[in-house]
């Protein structure tokens, strides 16, 4: 049994509605970055300037939203390895990061002080007794 080709035409995506996936969406690759850099004890941040210029660089290049995390990617990934082994660092991302022209600001904040508004703390992990259960959710003895 074959396969049957599919082709449809999509409207293409302006640039102020890819901002508003990066800025609302909740499956945001903006927002994905930013998780995977809170595991690492680390805080990615994005100015409004950075966002709306990821969001034209995707409309320009004709990617829509897949492209969105493709460009992130392109400028996150070198500074997460960067980062490997460093902790209670706050990346920011400008509009002049995404253009290549300065890159982007690293500082370290202190553990003591509140990491930055708007950003959530790190996942506490449980280290209590481990419970093995079944599948049907009784304990296993």
């Amino acid at each position: 049994m074959g396969r049957i080709t599919l082709r449809c035409r999509y409207n293409p995506i302006t640039a102020e509605t890819l901002y508003n996936i990066l800025r609302e969406s909740d499956i945001s690759p903006a927002k994905e970055f930013q998780k995977m850099f809170r595991r690492t004890r680390n805080n990615l941040e994005y100015t409004n300037n950075a966002l709306m210029e990821i969001a034209r660089q995707a409309e320009k290049l004709q990617t829509g939203v897949r492209g969105l995390r493709n460009i992130i990617g392109d400028i996150a990934y070198p500074i997460y390895y960067e980062l490997s082994g460093k902790t209670n660092q706050r990346v920011l991302i400008t509009q002049r990061t995404v253009n290549g022209e300065a890159p982007a600001t690293i500082r370290a904040f202190s553990c003591e002080s509140e990491p930055p508004a708007g950003s959530p703390q790190p996942e506490r992990r449980f280290a209590g007794r481990k419970e093995s259960f079944t599948r049907r959710g009784k304990k296993a003895t």
